[in-house]
């Protein structure tokens, strides 16, 4: 009888867990991973070509340095206004449901960047982001220069907290290519360098 109420209390704790995985996944609006997962690793652009932890930069870093409509996190935006909200639509590249009433959109905006968004059943955003895709043309400290794939050129600031996905293996030069999300209070969620 003991070893019956032991697997069931063991069963029982592997799907309470399990549970609780599968809930912290599908919330959109969880915090970032404080730690690399595999095949991701810290990179500095100061450190090109080094591979590792470093320590925390300053708050200012992961803000997009120099933006077309000069909007940062707070910045000239009025209230209830995001960066994401700021930048001008040149088109509209997709619109389509994806079903059970969520509807997602992708939009090309005039600095580049391809604004995505997706909306539940009531119109409300429950994501909302601008993806930019480019090939680095610059590095001077933590400042990485990129030329656009959609036209334009911007600067991000990088820094040594972020967590990089570096599939190269050789950290941030001239000639590598780049793709990085910016949330809508214009902070870099996550960056990509591949070949």
């Amino acid at each position: 009888m003991n070893r019956q109420r032991m697997l069931w209390l063991a069963a029982c704790s592997a799907l309470l867990i399990a549970s609780g995985l599968m809930s912290g996944c599908a919330d959109n609006q969880a915090a970032p991973d404080a730690s690399p997962s595999p095949g991701q690793a810290q990179s500095s652009p100061t450190a090109a070509g080094t591979r590792g932890e470093a320590p925390a930069d300053s708050a200012a870093a992961g803000q997009d340095a120099a933006s077309n409509y000069d909007s940062t996190a707070g910045g000239n935006s009025s209230a209830g206004e995001s960066a994401a909200d700021d930048a001008e639509v040149e088109q509209v590249l997709k619109s389509i449901d994806t079903g059970n009433g969520y509807h997602k959109k992708i939009e090309l905006l005039k600095d580049g960047g391809k604004r995505v968004t997706i909306t539940d059943p009531n119109g409300k955003a429950t994501v909302r982001k601008v993806e930019y895709e480019g090939m680095i043309s610059a590095v001077d400290g933590s400042s990485v220069t990129v030329q656009l794939e959609h036209g334009g050129e911007k600067t991000i600031e990088v820094g040594n907290h972020m967590i990089v996905d570096d599939e190269t293996g050789q950290g941030f030069k001239a000639g590598t290519g780049i793709e990085w999300d910016v949330d809508q209070d214009g902070t870099i969620l996550n960056i990509e360098l591949d070949d």
